[in-house]
């Protein structure tokens, strides 16, 4: 992988606050063309902005999906020399001495010449390349920033690319990849959505569109994982002026379930945009426009340079929506580049690889010793005399193997319980772990309860035995003052809730991989646990490294995802046979990890007027992860129909079920009044609970039957209702995801061999049915001669028995099935032989 490396990025996407006070008027401009014969795109060139996107439109087609040149300049770059850092863009006409492009074989070259340093020099060019080879479906973007003197005392900090001025109606929706990806009506969207990759968010992808045949998408082909931010936001006519320290989560997305840890690291161009930073687009020809963006932290950031490369390339294009959302069009296009190119899916689908267990792969339900938003635990959360006596009483009450994941089984060199190591505090240092925990899991597992250990695979306490013996803090992430020279640096620092103070664990070093590799095999050859849970891997976003020993190029660059792929594939081999798993479906680690906790993708409401669940995730990578889980209260059982409702979208969303907690803190200062009490071992063993558990039971049935397709197939097109399915709200006071809940959802999957399609409905309601009416048009399945094939249609049985139903002609199947209250009914279309 490293003998491949390109330069590495961080790049940042969307409608952010940049630093341009003026705001001429647009001039009479010429057009430069670019096109091939599928796409159009065109640039304004005048006085007064240089060169504006203009155009963006299918080559057969007149509409234009650029609506608003010049709404922000295309590029801005920040620069540091010895007075700190300082910023240019790309209409700032004063700050270089000209410009001029160039159009041959397919390329559209627009150079910025003679870019002005604050020491008088101006030897700094900005090329933007535009590539649109004849048969291409999409235009690559890539931005060079060259030196022809690198004497000269000037480095590049950060660079910010824009997509500006995408035609966005109310009619239209945003994409933005957080979780599975969630989408929300432009009617809904005020100022931007910004978020940091890997972490934040899973994707390198964004999408606007749904009014019209086509929308637009824009992908970063970065095949390492690169850290990178990612914007998308709509501009409006008025106000004019937005700053993003005024706007108030706009499409209600900043997540809050990642086990409480929320996002402290912002890039530094983050933190000038939310904290100081306004932009004044200048005026709109039409009542909105979007804005994409993308930015990113060079390596060797602020270092002398003679180029500059943007380490991938952006992707524009148009996707046909085919009568589906513009997401799932923008998902289809995504797939075809991230299963062939991208390093995470270089060792195949699941089915090709030999190092996830049998018993992983048909594991259908998950619980959790005792876990909270608010991560202060008490210490019966973990104790293995009581996580061994509710594990078995679960394994009893389901009657199905399941997956435990167990917090607070360390202890720590000194055997008196008031000297244990509690949660978040010590890592990487554990053992002992607490009586009796080798003797509960050796117990648990012979009930088929498989048990998976919390660690933390990134941040290094202070205090720990390790960090004070071994001088942790050489192996820990630096950041740096945007400077040229005589930089000042300081450790990245992260506290919760336990108090201690943690840096942020460099994991390419060789120091760090062979921490977590020792921890991890000694809790499976050591303790016999057959998992481990590694937090903060996905769901929590790298930090840029100006340390100048750890072996990699400061500043940003895809070292971390690198070298995160490095520990865990080490890790795996210490441990053949082990799944290792983390929180959130991070794209970049897929080739190296056996799954994903989707706290964050569960996080976002599955129906509504605003923002709610795209799942472009497992739309993207069906087949080549395992996910599980969601967060489940104890304020779920005032209605059970809540309850109900997240199995159901979690069985319907293809992953394995629950993650509930046996354990919580019930009183006192420590409990959680962010997401609510947890504990929830008592209700599921109270008779009153009976017909949850049942519903439970079903959906694991049904599951067991359905992993040719939920495991090892991919999910298809959105199933259209019509009607939509009631919704209703939970009565809760506190948590993230309170609804809407449909009362009925229900998704397509097509099988890993393309040969038949099934559908999945689940209902939540105890009391009211729902009739689905729906009509797969078969060619938009994987069947292109669908028109003149008949489809036999099957209802699969929780024992897997298929009974016809039908068969239809012409490549449609209707379908009309009733769903009594709790039900489920599995489908299955397939051509008939």
């Amino acid at each position: 992988e490293n003998a491949q490396k390109m330069f590495p990025a961080s790049f940042l996407l969307g409608v952010v606050c940049l630093a341009i006070s003026t705001a001429p008027r647009v001039a009479l401009a010429d057009t430069i063309t670019l096109q091939n014969d599928k796409l159009c795109l065109e640039f304004e060139e005048s006085n007064s902005v240089v060169y504006a996107l203009s155009g963006l439109r299918r080559t057969a087609n007149s509409t234009n999906f650029i609506t608003d040149p010049a709404v922000l300049p295309l590029w801005t770059i920040d620069f540091v020399d010895s007075q700190g850092k300082f910023r240019i863009s790309s209409w700032d006409t004063n700050s270089f001495q000209g410009w001029n492009h160039s159009l041959a074989n397919q390329q559209l070259q627009l150079t910025w010449y003679g870019l002005a340093a604050r020491d008088g020099s101006h030897a700094t060019n900005v090329v933007l390349s535009a590539y649109l080879p004849q048969g291409a479906d999409a235009v690559s973007l890539r931005l060079t920033i060259t030196n022809g003197n690198p004497g000269i005392h000037i480095g590049v900090w950060e660079v910010f690319v824009f997509v500006p001025g995408v035609a966005a109606t109310d009619s239209d929706y945003l994409f933005f990849p957080r979780g599975f990806g969630a989408h929300a009506p432009v009617s809904a969207v005020r100022g931007s959505q910004t978020g940091s990759y890997p972490g934040d968010l899973s994707m390198q992808l964004l999408s606007v569109g749904g009014s019209q045949a086509d929308g637009v998408a824009l992908m970063m082909e970065d095949s390492f994982g690169g850290l990178k931010t990612l914007s998308t936001g709509i501009v409006e006519q008025s106000p004019s002026t937005l700053s993003l320290a005024e706007l108030s989560d706009p499409m209600h997305l900043r997540s809050s379930s990642s086990n409480g840890r929320y996002n402290q690291h912002l890039t530094s161009s983050e933190q000038d945009h939310v904290m100081t930073q306004q932009f004044h687009h200048r005026k709109l020809r039409s009542a909105r426009c979007a804005v994409l963006e993308v930015s990113f932290t060079p390596e060797g950031a602020g270092l002398p340079f003679s180029s500059v490369e943007q380490p991938f390339d952006l992707a524009l294009t148009l996707v046909a929506n085919n009568g589906a959302p513009t997401w799932f069009a923008a998902a289809e296009w995504y797939r075809q580049w991230a299963t062939n190119y991208a390093v995470w899916t270089s060792q195949g689908p699941i089915s090709s690889r030999s190092d996830f267990p049998s018993w992983y792969l048909n594991n259908h339900l998950w619980f959790n010793s005792g876990w909270q938003c608010k991560d202060i635990f008490n210490d019966t959360q973990g104790e293995p005399d009581l996580v061994l006596e509710r594990g078995s009483a679960i394994s009893k009450l389901f009657g199905t193997p399941y997956a435990m994941h167990w917090y607070e089984w360390q202890q720590g060199p000194n055997p008196d319980p008031a000297a244990r190591y509690k949660f978040d505090t010590h890592y990487p240092d554990y053992f002992p772990a607490r009586t009796n925990f080798s003797a509960a899991v050796k117990a648990l597992q012979a009930q088929n309860v498989h048990i998976f250990p919390y660690i933390n695979g990134r941040i290094f306490d202070v205090k720990s035995e390790s960090y004070i013996t071994e001088d942790g803090g050489k192996y820990c992430t630096q950041s740096a003052t945007p400077q040229y020279d005589d930089r000042d640096l300081a450790f990245f620092q992260e506290s919760y809730g336990s108090g201690a103070t943690f840096h942020v664990a460099d994991p390419s070093t060789a120091y760090w991989q062979s921490k977590i590799i020792n921890v991890t095999s000694e809790l499976v050859g050591t303790e016999g646990v057959q998992g481990v849970y590694i937090d903060q891997l996905g769901a929590a976003s790298p930090t840029v490294d100006f340390s100048a020993n750890h072996g990699h190029a400061v500043g940003g660059g895809s070292w971390w995802a690198s070298g995160l792929r490095k520990m865990l594939a080490a890790v795996t081999a210490a441990s053949p046979g082990a799944p290792m798993v983390t929180e959130s479906n991070a794209e970049p680690y897929m080739g190296n990890l056996h799954g994903y906790l989707t706290l964050v993708a569960f996080d976002i409401p599955f129906a509504g007027s605003e923002t709610s669940v795209a799942p472009v995730f497992p739309a993207v990578y069906g087949g080549y992860y395992v996910g599980f889980g969601s967060v489940i209260s104890v304020a779920d059982f005032k209605n059970p129909d809540v309850l109900a409702a997240r199995f159901m979208a979690q069985f319907v969303y293809g992953v394995q079920l629950g993650w509930a907690s046996l354990g919580g803190v019930t009183s006192g200062p420590y409990v959680d009044n962010t997401c609510g009490e947890m504990g929830t071992y008592e209700l599921w063993t109270n008779a009153s609970y009976s017909s949850e558990v049942k519903f439970v039971q079903s959906l694991v049935a049904f599951r067991t039957q359905a992993v040719k397709y939920f495991t090892h197939g991919r999910m298809a097109r959105p199933l259209a209702m019509s009607p939509l399915p009631p919704t209703f709200m939970s009565s809760a006071d506190h948590g993230s995801n309170r609804g809407p809940f449909p009362i009925v959802m229900g998704s397509t999957w097509i099988s890993s061999d393309g040969q038949s399609v099934a559908v999945m409905l689940a209902s939540a309601s105890s009391t009211t049915s729902f009739t689905v009416n729906a009509s797969l048009n078969m060619a938009n399945y994987g069947f292109p001669i669908a028109a003149q094939q008949i489809f036999s249609l099957f209802s699969v049985a929780a024992d897997g028995t298929e009974s016809l139903l039908g068969n239809y002609p012409k490549g449609e199947v209707p379908l009309k099935q009733l769903m009594a209250p709790r039900s489920i009914q599995f489908l299955v279309i397939r051509p008939r032989s």
